[in-house]
């Protein structure tokens, strides 16, 4: 099994915007994210055979161009702000942190995001919040 170490350096500021990439048209109806963008993958063999753990944080990037680095679909990127993530998850009973990513520069770890193999009501709750605040770029 491959474990990941933990990346999370500093707390990003309030004011701050991230980004994640959308694969596929089909995740975007009306205008609309489908919720499953913000959703944590549970253990899984990739590809080429490796045996991942559950996910633990999100990645976001600090642009639009980190944000597609590594992926081989995009379709577009959205945009949220750290500070409404922070306090759309406080609401919702979740502490949701931002921080950099030791390991990738160009790379923001959203954690504290419910797995839905542990939490699936919570993980549903999460993710239906941060598509509905987060906007399409």
């Amino acid at each position: 099994m491959v474990t990941i170490e933990n990346p999370f350096g500093p707390s990003l500021p309030d004011d701050r915007k991230i980004y994640r990439a959308i694969p596929y048209e089909q995740m975007i109806t009306h205008g609309r994210i489908a919720p499953r963008i913000f959703m944590l993958r549970p253990a899984h063999l990739t590809n080429d055979g490796k045996q991942l753990e559950d996910e633990t944080w999100l990645s976001f990037g600090v642009d639009v161009a980190s944000a597609k680095q590594g992926l081989s679909t995009v379709f577009t990127v959205c945009e949220l702000l750290v500070g409404d993530v922070r306090s759309h998850g406080a609401k919702l009973g979740f502490t949701l942190e931002i921080s950099e990513n030791l390991f990738e520069p160009n790379k923001v770890c959203v954690h504290g995001v419910p797995i839905k193999t542990k939490d699936e009501k919570g993980a549903h709750i999460v993710a239906r919040e941060l598509a509905s605040i987060a906007k399409v770029l």
